[in-house]
C-alpha cells in the first residue's frame, strides 16, 4: 500500500468523481503518509483523496466505502448493511442519497464488494452466496429508496461472463431493474443486448489487471469485467472507461495503482 498509493489516488484525482466506490480499503492499520503514525488503511486514503471528500457513512463495512465529493453534493441520507456471508470476511452494501449542489437533482448510490472465488469460480455455494447477496441489495434499494430515485450502483462483483455455471449475480441485478452500460450480455463473448453509453473509451481492457506489467484485454469490444458501474432505467450514460495508462507495447506505465482497474462513468440525470 505504501509503494502504491501515491500513485492510485493520483489515477482516481485525474478522473475527478463525484461518488466514489470503494473496495479493500481496510481498517488495517498502516503507516499515514500525513504524519507516518499507525492509522487505517481507508483513513490514510481519505486523507490523500484530500478535504472535499468525505465518506457516506463511518459504519463499519470492512473494505466496503463510498466517498462523495462535497464541492458538488450534499448528504442527504446514508447507511450500511452486512449481505449474507460464507467465506472468512464479511460482505456489504454502503448505500447513500446525494444531491447536486447546481441543480438540486438527488441519486441513490450504492457500493459493493461480493463474495470471492473460493474452491474455483464453479463452486456453487459461492455462486448462489453471490446471486442471495444481490438480491439482498435489491432489496435494500427498494427500502431506502423510497423517492424512487436514479440509482447508481458500483461494484466488485467477483463474477464475468467467463464464469460457470453463468454470470449468476449480474442476471440478478439486471432481471430486477437495472442496466449495464455496456450491455455486456451473460454467457457470450458479445454483447447480445446494445449498451446505452454514448462514449466508451478503453472498455476491451479487463476490470482485473493481477498486477501484470502487460495489460490484460480481449480481443472483443468488451474485456473480461468483474467490476461493473449499473444503473437504473431512464439515466444516460454519456461516457464509460477502463482507465489504464500503457506506453505502446500495452504495458502499464510506472507505478500500477491497484490489482483491479479503475472504472468510470459519466451520468445525468433527472
Amino acid at each position: 500500500w505504501e509503494k502504491r498509493r501515491k500513485a492510485l489516488v493520483a489515477n482516481i484525482k485525474a478522473q475527478a468523481p463525484d461518488i466514489l466506490g470503494i473496495q479493500e480499503a481496510t481498517p488495517a492499520k498502516v503507516k499515514s503518509a500525513k504524519n507516518g503514525k499507525s492509522v487505517k488503511q481507508h483513513d490514510d486514503l481519505l486523507y490523500l483523496l484530500g478535504s472535499k471528500y468525505r465518506y457516506a457513512t463511518t459504519t463499519n463495512s470492512e473494505g466496503t466505502r463510498l466517498a462523495y465529493n462535497t464541492a458538488r453534493l450534499t448528504l442527504v441520507k446514508s447507511g450500511a448493511q452486512k449481505l449474507t456471508t460464507v467465506g472468512k470476511y464479511s460482505r456489504y452494501a454502503v448505500w447513500a442519497i446525494l444531491k447536486d449542489k447546481i441543480g438540486g437533482r438527488q441519486v441513490f448510490a450504492v457500493n459493493t464488494h461480493l463474495e470471492p472465488p473460493s474452491g474455483g469460480n464453479a463452486n456453487k455455494n459461492i455462486w448462489n452466496a453471490r446471486k442471495k447477496q444481490a438480491n439482498q441489495i435489491m432489496d435494500l434499494i427498494a427500502k431506502q429508496n423510497t423517492g424512487k430515485l436514479p440509482v447508481v450502483l458500483t461494484g466488485d462483483l467477483n463474477s464475468s461472463r467467463a464464469n460457470k455455471p453463468s454470470n449468476g449475480v449480474y442476471r440478478e441485478f439486471l432481471e430486477r431493474g437495472l442496466v449495464d452500460p455496456l450491455g455486456d450480455a451473460d454467457d457470450t463473448w458479445f454483447r447480445i443486448t446494445p449498451g446505452i453509453a454514448e462514449h466508451e473509451i478503453g472498455v476491451e481492457y479487463n476490470s482485473f489487471n493481477n498486477l501484470e506489467r502487460k495489460a490484460r484485454r480481449t480481443a472483443y469490444g468488451v474485456g473480461t469485467h468483474v467490476d461493473y458501474i449499473l444503473v437504473s432505467r431512464g439515466v444516460r450514460v454519456a461516457k464509460v472507461q477502463t482507465v489504464v495508462s500503457l506506453d505502446r507495447n500495452g504495458k502499464f506505465k510506472g507505478t500500477i495503482p491497484s490489482d483491479h482497474n479503475l472504472i468510470t462513468t459519466t451520468i445525468h440525470v433527472g
